[in-house]
């Protein structure tokens, strides 16, 4: 019964310690650097004194990209104001959320401890880190992409019991 606690303890131990210096490595110096063009743009794109129609506007003439992270970042600086690190944070934010959901698909692939080593490999991966600390759509594509995996996972086992359970009742 205590090594069975001591497994827990470590692993709720690593989990920690990799989250913790996930969000560290995010947030640290976030606000170092100037913005770069690209990120003046998606800032400029971003106002939220013009209309969406406007940002909408700004966004096809000069982006590659869905419209979607411009809205949302409109949105975020007119409940938090027009800053250039609330950006950032909103980057960073989704680059922990990223670390977590992906964390979270390493557990639905395979159950077993292998979400620890994906925890830790995620929280200091230097492009993710530098990708969540610019006002750019990458931290949050990972976000979308690792959740939307989750989902298909969690899809293909629901899919799978309904399968075993036609087959039983034929």
């Amino acid at each position: 019964m205590v090594k069975n606690n001591n497994l827990n303890f470590i692993t709720i131990s690593v989990i920690s310690f990799s989250l913790i210096f996930g969000i560290i490595f995010r947030l640290y110096n976030l606000n170092f650097e100037n913005f770069w063009l690209d990120e003046i743009l998606t800032f400029w794109i971003s106002d939220p004194t013009v209309t969406v129609s406007e940002s909408y506007e700004r966004h096809l003439n000069l982006e590659q990209i869905p419209f979607f992270f411009n809205f949302i970042l409109k949105f975020t600086h007119k409940f938090f104001g027009y800053e250039t690190y609330v950006g950032r944070y909103l980057s960073a934010i989704f680059g922990i959320l990223g670390i977590i959901t992906s964390a979270y698909l390493s557990w639905i692939i395979k159950k077993n401890r292998a979400y620890l080593l994906t925890i830790f490999l995620l929280s200091i991966n230097v492009f993710l880190i530098a990708y969540s600390q610019e006002l750019r759509v990458y931290s949050l594509v990972f976000f979308l992409t690792s959740i939307n995996l989750v989902f298909l996972f969690k899809m293909i086992k629901e899919e799978e019991k309904k399968i075993s359970l036609n087959f039983l009742l034929l």
